[in-house]
């Protein structure tokens, strides 16, 4: 498919989220997004009142591909909530190797650069994040159920996110390569210790 045969609003979208990533929000104009999207200022406002919105947007869209890499991602999932669980942590890093990762995640880049500065940006990214943690605290809750093992599921979920935001910095930062895949498979190898050595605790 040609460039122009993609819709005029999903290249903005992806050039948009393109240069969110590489340069951050405050070094990325709209002429910038223009020229990368092959539009008109004309054309982008059409579908965008400001940049504000065409990044909020951006997120929004960024999490609803990351959603649907992550079910993609993921093998058979075999009877129960701990092995949906574990499928679930199993399948994040190919996620994190995948093109959709690997420049970082704009979530956790939009939620940091926009908490002061640009209100509605700042409330997709928290949005995003919120409902991905309100997941993974539903799933860790109906595992432990299943396992009548006692934990802080609000915590566990914290400590996942928290693993797969913090290794893409590193990762990204250049401070470190797979840290992030590396903060994954630990996280993973602790919950199994702490779901199978903590039954019936």
């Amino acid at each position: 498919m040609s460039r122009q045969a993609v819709p005029a609003r999903e290249r903005i979208l992806e050039a948009t989220t393109t240069l969110l990533l590489e340069r951050g929000y405050g070094a990325t104009s709209i002429d910038e997004i223009c020229r990368a999207a092959e539009v008109t200022k004309g054309g982008l406002f059409y579908h965008f009142e400001s940049k504000e919105k065409l990044a909020s947007a951006a997120v929004e869209r960024f999490f609803a591909r990351l959603v649907a890499a992550g079910e993609a991602a993921r093998s058979e999932i075999g009877p129960g909530a701990l092995a949906a669980l574990d499928a679930y942590v199993e399948s994040l890093p190919v996620l994190i190797d995948s093109p959709l990762l690997t420049r970082g995640c704009l979530l956790g880049a939009m939620a940091i650069q926009t908490t002061q500065s640009h209100p509605d940006v700042w409330a997709a990214a928290r949005a995003a994040l919120g409902e991905w943690r309100a997941g993974l605290v539903s799933l860790i809750d109906t595992a432990a159920a299943e396992r009548s093992v006692t934990v802080d599921s609000a915590e566990l979920a914290d400590g996942l996110l928290a693993a797969v935001e913090g290794g893409l910095l590193l990762d990204r930062s250049g401070v470190s390569a797979g840290a992030a895949v590396a903060a994954v498979n630990h996280f993973r190898r602790y919950l199994s210790k702490l779901f199978l050595e903590g039954e019936g605790q």
